[in-house]
């Protein structure tokens, strides 16, 4: 009986000691994947500070480019249209990009397209792509409408009516007399005096009238008043 109990009794101790160091390895890895989860939190507070998140853990998923959203670079649209000019058009006013209208054969839709972007994206620059005259001198008009910039009017080189009537109608625009005075035809000069006397409801503008050509001060007193 003793000898069972002695055997025993050591059976137990050793089970005590193996529970016992299993313990202790479980609390040394425990304690250490905390203590690197403090280390790393200390780090990240000394490098950030005020707490916001990293500006470049923000980014690094923002600039990851997903395949199903990645856009077709402008030559495969092209391609795309297969010649089609109104195709050309749209792309050219979809990626803003003048240089798909050249791609253009129909003269009057090539007009329209570099007219049609020179306007949206406010360049003037690219009106002097268009090949008629009074397409040109729309195109410029337009956009210094927009601006209400009567300098580029100057801009047009086609008949002396077009350059006039863009001096006009920035000077409605703006409700600015002062455009007008670059006006050479004399009725277009009267008329023009006229229609900003009444949209801006000054009757000194009419004072500006010479002569009876298009419009008499007479004529735009009663217009405007």
């Amino acid at each position: 009986k003793y000898m069972k109990k002695k055997g025993s009794s050591k059976s137990l101790v050793v089970i005590l000691i193996v529970i016992g160091i299993f313990l202790i390895w479980v609390s040394f890895f425990l304690g250490k994947n905390i203590g690197e989860k403090k280390a790393i939190e200390l780090n990240n507070n000394i490098n950030n500070p005020s707490g916001e998140p990293n500006v470049q853990e923000q980014n690094a998923g923002q600039n990851q480019e997903n395949p199903l959203e990645s856009q077709t670079n402008a030559k495969d649209e092209i391609a795309l249209c297969k010649g089609n000019d109104f195709c050309f058009q749209k792309t050219a006013l979809e990626k803003k990009d003048p240089s798909i209208c050249g791609e253009i054969r129909d003269s009057s839709v090539y007009d329209q397209c570099y007219s049609l972007i020179a306007i949206a994206m406010n360049d003037s620059s690219i009106c002097a792509k268009i090949k008629k005259f009074d397409s040109v001198a729309i195109c410029y008009t337009e956009i210094a409408k927009i601006k209400s910039d009567p300098e580029l009017c100057k801009e047009i080189n086609a008949e002396e009516f077009y350059k006039d009537q863009c001096y006009c109608v920035v000077a409605i625009n703006k409700l600015d007399p002062e455009p007008i005075s670059y006006i050479n035809n004399p009725t277009t000069k009267n008329i023009c005096y006229g229609r900003v006397a009444d949209e801006k409801n000054d009757l000194s503008i009419c004072n500006n009238i010479i002569g009876s050509s298009g419009m008499t001060k007479e004529d735009c007193i009663n217009g405007a008043s």
